[in-house]
């Protein structure tokens, strides 16, 4: 799929080239699911006109042939240090996401500018993590509830671990999980963590899900001024093998089948 370049002006006067590397730019979240196959589309960031932290852009997203509009919003942060003060990427929020989505993979990876069109390597989201991979649950409409996750901010090693909860407080319809690799579930509690999660709910033709990536501030993060484009991929889930839906309810539950819990 084609770049989307932003370089359309802006509706404002331009800003100084330091300027426009202080604040990273706006991004475009395209997404094709189908069985079996992964697509991916790409957002060309700070192309050279003044864009800011926070803006989003929408696009069409494919999840079940279904196509829905979405928004995708990167956010940076600034850290001032003596020797190494700069604007990091913090995190990426997905609004916008129909129920089509339920049990999607979003992969989310980060890359500088190429020389003269040659390939690059991707840029570390946080420490090693070159990609977040966040599996998208939203089962309003099966029924199917999960064990919540128990401490999903918490950014300590076990933040993801099913707590066997017993009671309707413990389980959730609607969640995520992040994993640092995209083929198998690989924990990623302390590369960053899932938050601001919100149910699809039905109420338009457009969906209004939604998700958070905050990546841990204590990592080295990606450097805003080095990033060009994001590219966000969407597959089939392949990491929740070991998150299971609970059984029993409505006010008492048996969540004992799987190791795994859902930020919520």
């Amino acid at each position: 799929m084609s770049l989307l370049n932003l370089n359309a002006p802006q509706g404002r006067a331009p800003r100084s080239k330091n300027a426009a590397k202080a604040w990273l730019g706006v991004g475009l979240l395209a997404a094709v699911v189908g069985i079996g196959s992964t697509f991916a589309a790409n957002i060309t960031l700070n192309g050279g006109n003044s864009t800011e932290s926070g803006q989003g852009v929408q696009s069409v997203i494919y999840c079940g042939g279904t196509s829905q509009t979405v928004t995708a919003t990167p956010f940076s942060s600034y850290k001032n240090t003596a020797t190494n003060a700069k604007f990091s990427v913090s995190g990426i929020k997905i609004t916008g996401i129909p129920k089509a989505c339920d049990d999607t993979q979003f992969i989310v990876t980060a890359y500088p500018a190429g020389n003269d069109g040659s390939p690059t390597s991707a840029l570390t989201l946080s420490n090693t993590m070159a990609s977040a991979t966040v599996l998208w649950l939203d089962q309003n409409s099966s029924g199917l509830k999960y064990p919540k996750a128990s401490s999903p901010t918490s950014l300590s090693s076990s933040c993801d671990t099913n707590p066997n909860p017993t009671t309707s407080s413990g389980v959730v319809s609607t969640g995520a999980l992040l994993s640092t690799s995209r083929t198998s579930y690989v924990s990623g509690c302390t590369f960053g963590y899932i938050s601001s999660i919100t149910a699809d709910s039905g109420s338009s033709s457009s969906g209004n899900g939604s998700f958070t990536i905050t990546f841990n501030p204590n990592n080295t993060l990606a450097d805003a001024t080095s990033l060009s484009k994001i590219t966000v991929e969407t597959q089939n889930d392949v990491i929740g093998t070991n998150l299971k839906p609970c059984t029993g309810g409505p006010s008492t539950y048996v969540c004992s089948a799987g190791t795994l819990g859902l930020a919520s």
